[in-house]
């Protein structure tokens, strides 16, 4: 089974190579004549009363969420939000050489973008739904600091991810660490030295996407599309944060859709659980496993998503 991307960036990279670099901090470089006007493409589809902005994770578009959006449009009314980057659209210019993916530069222009479109809805609440990764972060963060944000829903979300501390052996990775061992080792010498080959041989596996084997292959190819510099600043950023010490500040209600992948391939579905351990026991998180379903569950499970989303936005 190819490994997860996260897996195969620390464990070949971190374990091996623990000198420090000399080289730039953000030292990426787009390809040629890419496009870096990028800004959040949102798309609106339904005439319901209830709101709900739904954010697709890098690589990923209004397609991931079709199913769901098609049988619930009477119902809400849903903002769809594509990642700058995604699907080959215009990025946001690279910050200049020496800036730390801890500023989340990037990020935080999503988080800024996002908010200004919800001001300018000139509503008092809605939810917000984060997916795999950039996304549940994304999501994660706003819920936390937006007041308009009254809901959150995670569905295959894993909002942070962990690697084993080189201080504390035995540890998980220190937040205090994050910052230093993404900028000096992780990010600069993963971008000089990975191939294609291996970066694809580090992302999902096809099979986990969709029950569906023919779909699995067309959202594994649109996550491999992204070019691979566009994805080393968004989970560069990313990496630097452990959203789950934050998790008791979200204060608002929280559905979390967990996929069970059939019971198969449980050394890479388990991230997609354990990031939710710290939550199990928080009264306003309401974490649920769907049987059968995959990371894209709209195309798995699509009734069975649609009454859990219906059911807690009903609820008040």
């Amino acid at each position: 089974m190819k490994r997860h991307v996260f897996t195969f960036l620390f464990t070949s990279i971190f374990v091996s190579l623990f000198a420090q670099t000399n080289g730039e901090i953000n030292n990426l470089i787009l390809p040629d004549n890419y496009p870096t006007n990028g800004k959040c493409i949102i798309n609106k589809y339904g005439t319901g009363t209830n709101h709900i902005l739904i954010i697709a994770d890098i690589g990923f578009s209004d397609l991931a969420f079709a199913p769901l959006i098609y049988i619930n449009t009477n119902k809400y009314t849903f903002h769809v939000v594509t990642l700058p980057g995604s699907n080959l659209t215009p990025v946001y210019s690279l910050p200049k050489k020496g800036t730390s993916y801890s500023e989340k530069i990037w990020l935080n222009n999503v988080i800024k973008e996002l908010n200004q479109y919800i001001d300018g809805l000139e509503i008092s609440n809605l939810a917000v739904l984060g997916h795999i990764n950039i996304s549940s972060w994304v999501a994660m963060q706003m819920a936390i600091n937006n007041d308009t944000v009254s809901k959150l829903i995670m569905m295959a979300g894993v909002p942070f991810s962990t690697w084993p501390s080189r201080k504390y052996k035995g540890k998980p990775v220190k937040f205090e660490e994050r910052k230093g061992s993404i900028d000096y080792f992780m990010a600069p010498r993963f971008y000089k030295t990975i191939t294609r080959d291996n970066w694809e041989k580090g992302l999902y596996a096809a099979n986990l996407y969709s029950n569906n084997h023919e779909l699995s292959k067309v959202f594994w190819h649109q996550s491999a599309s992204v070019p691979i510099a566009i994805m080393v600043q968004y989970l560069c950023e990313f990496f630097t944060d452990d959203i789950s010490t934050r998790y008791n500040q979200l204060k608002k209600p929280v559905l979390v859709l967990e996929p069970d992948f059939k019971g198969e391939n449980l050394n890479t579905e388990t991230i997609f659980w354990k990031v939710w351990d710290k939550a199990r026991d928080l009264e306003n998180f309401k974490i649920v496993r769907v049987e059968n379903s995959s990371i894209m569950m709209a195309f798995d499970q699509n009734e069975k998503i649609s009454l859990q989303i219906s059911n807690f936005m009903d609820k008040k």
